[in-house]
């Protein structure tokens, strides 16, 4: 608060209003000239502070553009492509057990066909050679321990396959699950360019 007294002693006649005199009371318009210069200087003050964080803004927003762009062109991070690759190796492996299964599930139908030929015949009484009855009804059984051991093979595989088969889906939908959140991430860093 501005002192309007008038001063009578030395100590007292450093005026706060620069240009009055020592001993006469400074005019209005110089304490008012005096108000303006120092609300001036909070305003240029509080100016000085708003352009400064409008600056750090301004440097924010470009770093997060800058982000957001190399996010668009950026390899996917080494987790996705890690679970791509189980996923792609557990698949392969997956193919490989069908094959299997399949060609085993061929295999005994291969067999069970010659096994029905062989009874066929056996049964036809084409053959009259005790000796040719002897040898069809040993073809007959090793055909089946064939046959038997076709069956297992292929029951073997379908059961890997289906022991893999619960590993395998879990991983497929984290990698659908985080290929997605990767690609929404992408998409939005594409959208604020």
């Amino acid at each position: 608060m501005l002192n309007l007294s008038v001063a009578t002693t030395k100590s007292e006649c450093e005026s706060p209003v620069q240009g009055s005199e020592c001993g006469t009371e400074p005019p209005a318009g110089a304490i008012i000239h005096d108000l303006a210069q120092k609300k001036r200087g909070v305003v240029a003050t509080d100016i000085e502070k708003l352009f400064d964080l409008q600056q750090i803004d301004l440097k924010r927003l470009r770093i997060v553009k800058q982000v957001k762009k190399s996010l668009v062109s950026v390899r996917e991070p080494i987790d996705l492509t890690r679970l791509r690759e189980s996923v792609s190796s557990m698949s392969e492996e997956q193919e490989s057990l069908k094959e299997n299964q399949a060609l085993a599930e061929s295999q005994v139908k291969v067999v069970k066909e010659k096994i029905a030929a062989n009874q066929d015949m056996l049964n036809s009484g084409r053959l009259t050679d005790p000796k040719d009855i002897a040898a069809l009804q040993s073809q007959i059984e090793e055909l089946e321990t064939t046959k038997s051991a076709y069956e297992e093979r292929a029951l073997a595989a379908l059961l890997e396959f289906e022991d893999k088969n619960k590993q395998y889906q879990p991983l497929v939908e984290r990698l659908e699950e985080r290929t997605g959140d990767w690609e929404e991430l992408r998409r939005c860093a594409r959208e604020e360019q």
